[in-house]
């Protein structure tokens, strides 16, 4: 029994280990992370098993057609289904590295279903930087900044959601990525024209080209939190009859009736409009709801989208507008039991018979008058 024991144990310690790895590469639960510094360029080759999660950090400097060898080669039938194939790369702690790509980059790694950029500065990307990528079911830029982006920079690239694997996404994101650029320019998103959602989100986008979204047909899902522009040009929605959810936290929006077109249009084709969202402007409507603005000074009903109902110039869920109901309903019952109490205890007070004075005699108080009962 013993033996068994050991050659069981041994059996799962090596399942855990790789046969081999490149230099620069450590190896834990089926992720390989390779260092940029010590492990460039990669050969597939080295790797056993074959590197299904791939992370490359302390990026700072060029990844090219000779960065990465023999991918083409990898055979992705042995891939583990649990996990998307996914390749990360991480640029040097401090957000000073400069990540440069060409369009040689990535060769024979188009099997990469998820790509992930983090905290790289790019001093620009060039056009067709990303074609070897292919068809992606993730392409996320986090942090970093980005100063100059060629109009064809995703050349080649189509992002669609993967429903083959845990967590089908079918998006692009740059989530707190510094556009120098203050936004996109018209067509660089043209190529993704099966993506489902489009993230947005703290890009320092100051303006949103009205046709920036038009070749995205299937979004269903649209977010653009935390950014700098005021107003969205009327309709730049149109054409998108997939999409069901739009999110626009924490936007300094300038009121004004005709600005705040899309409340009307989301309400018209059931879309979520998701976030908290205020105006900036005008001075004496600074820090309130762009819906009471509409109410007050539009005339309009307020028009709440898919699920929210309109109360006080306000749009809430039903479930707000439940937990709100009860509020003032306990507070009622508070309120009439209150007045029952002191109703009660005046009552009592009323009828409560009051001691009769004993006369006294001679300024003596009289012995209280004993009462014999009859035998």
């Amino acid at each position: 029994m013993f033996h068994v024991t050991v050659v069981v144990c041994f059996l799962l310690f090596k399942s855990a280990m790789p046969l081999s790895q490149p230099a620069g590469c450590k190896y834990e639960d089926g992720l390989f992370t390779c260092g940029f510094k010590t492990s460039i360029p990669l050969n597939a080759l080295g790797f056993d098993p074959r590197p299904q999660r791939l992370v490359i950090d302390d990026v700072n400097g060029a990844l090219s057609e000779s960065s990465f060898k023999n991918f083409f080669q990898v055979n992705v039938s042995a891939f583990d289904p649990n996990y998307s194939s996914s390749l990360t790369i991480i640029c040097t702690t401090g957000g000073s590295a400069v990540l440069i790509l060409d369009n040689s980059s990535f060769p024979g790694m188009g099997f990469y279903q998820d790509v992930r950029i983090i905290n790289c500065q790019f001093n620009s990307i060039p056009s067709g930087a990303f074609t070897n990528l292919g068809t992606v079911n993730l392409l996320s830029f986090e942090g970093g900044s980005i100063d100059n982006l060629d109009i064809n920079a995703f050349l080649g690239v189509n992002i669609k959601k993967d429903t083959t694997i845990p967590t089908p996404r079918g998006e692009f994101a740059l989530s707190n990525t510094k556009l120098a650029q203050g936004g996109l320019s018209r067509g660089v998103l043209d190529p993704f024209t099966e993506a489902s959602v489009l993230t947005l989100n703290n890009c320092r986008i100051r303006v949103i080209d009205f046709a920036l979204f038009s070749k995205m047909k299937y979004l269903s899902r649209i977010s653009l939190d935390n950014n700098p522009f005021t107003y969205i040009g009327n309709n730049i929605f149109n054409g998108l009859e997939s999409l069901r959810m739009i999110s626009m936290n924490n936007l300094p929006w300038t009121c004004s009736c005709a600005a705040l077109w899309f409340l009307q249009f989301a309400a018209d084709k059931k879309i979520d409009l998701q976030g908290d969202m205020m105006c900036s402007s005008p001075k004496e409507y600074n820090r309130r709801r762009i819906t009471t603005y509409q109410a007050e000074v539009c005339g309009a009903v307020v028009a709440c989208p898919a699920g929210l109902r309109p109360m006080s110039g306000i749009c809430l869920t039903w479930l707000q507008i439940l937990s709100f109901s009860l509020t003032f309903l306990s507070f009622g019952v508070i309120v009439v039991c209150i007045v029952f109490i002191l109703k009660n205890r005046r009552d009592i007070f009323w009828k409560t018979p009051k001691k009769t004075p004993v006369k006294s005699v001679d300024g003596h108080r009289a012995a209280p008058r004993r009462v014999t009962p009859y035998v």
